[in-house]
């Protein structure tokens, strides 16, 4: 018979759990680093959200302060606006005179079309169709342009391109000229 000898599975029992142990220690070794590295990631990111906080803060302090500037700029804009409505006769009899009769035809003729279309803007070919009839609007297109560039720079029209046409307005303070001066006989007896 053989002898069946038993055999000594202790020492792969220590050893597996020397393993296991050393294994299992690493492991928490590990996640307690990880642990350590969220905690400091946390702290930093919760500096980085105080600074970004503070300067929404000071961004939403300095909007409201354009804001404000903006609504002062707007009311004083407003004022200018109702001064140069309001202005003396004479300023306006005085730029009246100064103007040329074609200036004060455009004014005319622009006030005219505005007023039969209800439409604020008119094309700069209406005006040129009213004014010269028999001529094509792209021999006289310069030239009309200059003189209304001139009556843009007295803050009497308003002018604005919009892709291949331009189309002109009466600012507030031409409609009041307009209707309390008499350019509008003035121009008919000269032309």
């Amino acid at each position: 018979m053989w002898f069946i000898k038993k055999k000594d599975d202790n020492h792969k029992w220590r050893k597996l759990h020397h393993t296991l142990t050393k294994s299992f220690n690493n492991i928490k070794q590990d996640v307690s680093h990880i642990h350590k590295k969220i905690d400091t990631h946390h702290y930093s990111n919760k500096d980085e959200v105080k600074i970004l906080t503070n300067r929404v803060k000071r961004l939403e302090i300095l909007y409201e302060q354009l804001v404000l500037d903006y609504s002062k700029n707007k009311k004083e804009q407003q004022l200018k606006t109702y001064t140069i409505g309001n202005s003396s006769e004479k300023e306006n009899q005085d730029q009246i005179s100064s103007l040329t009769n074609l200036q004060k035809s455009i004014i005319v003729n622009l006030y005219l079309l505005s007023t039969e279309s209800s439409h604020e803007w008119v094309s700069m070919r209406e005006i040129s169709q009213e004014l010269y009839p028999d001529k094509k609007y792209s021999k006289i297109k310069s030239l009309l342009s200059a003189y209304t560039d001139l009556l843009v720079d007295l803050n009497l029209i308003k002018k604005e391109r919009k892709g291949r046409e331009t189309y002109l307005s009466l600012t507030s303070k031409a409609q009041v000229i307009v209707q309390k001066t008499k350019i509008k006989k003035a121009t008919k007896n000269n032309t």
